[in-house]
């Protein structure tokens, strides 16, 4: 059984409920995609747990980051990327509770990228 951590971010001090909800949907997803989630990093206004998540994803203990939308790993474009492009090279894959994965994802990015700049 493939082994994920749990990624969950909300960016108010009074996130719990949402963050805890977060982590609810992941293993969820976790459970019905056949991961076992062997680590949970959470974040409430604060960014700690994805640091720790990035130095953790190097050490090989879980191939796989879940999150319940690709907005909660972070909603700049540029940051994403860097971070999901880190995660990638320790050879780690991002799935998304809500539905897809990072190759979706970066398909539909550069498809919309395409589209505004009209290249399609």
């Amino acid at each position: 059984m493939e082994k994920a951590a749990v990624y969950a971010y909300k960016n108010c001090v009074t996130g719990k409920q949402a963050v805890e909800s977060q982590i609810a949907e992941c293993r969820k997803f976790a459970e019905s995609s056949g991961l076992e989630v062997v680590e949970v990093y959470a974040d409430i206004h604060t960014r700690s747990g994805r640091r720790k998540l990035l130095r953790e994803s190097k050490k090989g203990n879980f191939s796989a980051v879940i999150v319940s939308s690709a907005d909660r790993i972070d909603r700049n474009r540029e940051r994403f990327f860097r971070i999901v492009t880190a995660l990638q090279k320790n050879g780690v894959k991002v799935y998304f509770a809500n539905g897809g994965n990072t190759v979706e994802y970066f398909s539909f990015l550069k498809y919309c990228a395409d589209l505004s700049t009209g290249r399609l």
